[in-house]
């Protein structure tokens, strides 16, 4: 009777579109005989006994990706595709006004059971919340990703703060205000030759031969 069932189930499935079912919900003597392809979030390649898994539909594999049925289990155990949280806003190459108040994170790894610390893109910025959310299986972060608000230093130090928002465009400032007034003080020496070889130039003109 077990086995007119494993054959009826067999038959089943390759007649069925598997693409919503679990291979963990099916023993891997029935999943080694079922077609290969796509099973949810698992596209599955099969080699005899080997199953061979990776992961899609921005999920990430958590165990080994190839698995051997043996004895009517999995060795080692059969993985699993966890689901990826969004992304962290990329890092932004200039700041503006609408990127003072994002967080940044060196952490890659986005699947759910995930914890991940968080920091302030902009000098000066504090995290207005917690630093560290958790990804849940629903693709959400806990808590909510938050923002960056400006830390309240004294008043001694709040021109430091603006100095370390504001330098990199005070240095570019300082050079072009350096450039330019090297240019102008090239032309300025240029028009000075100028003006002393034309006044020479005059001076030969007028003077008279003595013989």
């Amino acid at each position: 009777m077990t086995l007119l069932y494993s054959l009826f189930l067999v038959l089943i499935l390759r007649l069925c579109d598997c693409q919503e079912t679990d291979p963990h919900s099916l023993p891997c003597i029935q999943l080694i005989t079922t077609p290969q392809g796509k099973y949810g979030n698992y596209n599955i390649t099969i080699r005899s006994a080997d199953v061979h898994v990776t992961c899609v539909n921005d999920t990430t594999l958590a165990g080994s990706w190839n698995v051997t049925c043996e004895n009517g289990g999995w060795q080692p155990e059969f993985p699993r595709c966890l689901v990826n949280c969004p992304h962290i806003p990329d890092l932004p190459i200039i700041l503006s006004k609408d990127t003072l108040f994002y967080v940044k994170t060196k952490d890659k790894n986005r699947a759910a059971g995930t914890t991940i610390s968080l920091s302030c893109v902009t000098p000066g910025y504090i995290i207005d919340g917690s630093s560290q959310i958790t990804c849940q299986p629903d693709r959400s972060w806990i808590p909510e990703l938050p923002k960056c608000r400006p830390k309240q230093y004294p008043p001694e130090r709040r021109w430091m703060t603006i100095l370390a928002i504001a330098g990199p465009a005070a240095l570019v400032l300082v050079v072009c205000i350096i450039v330019l007034g090297k240019l102008l003080l090239i032309r300025r020496l240029r028009k000075s030759e100028i003006q002393e070889s034309i006044h020479l130039s005059q001076k030969n003109e007028i003077t008279p031969f003595v013989f």
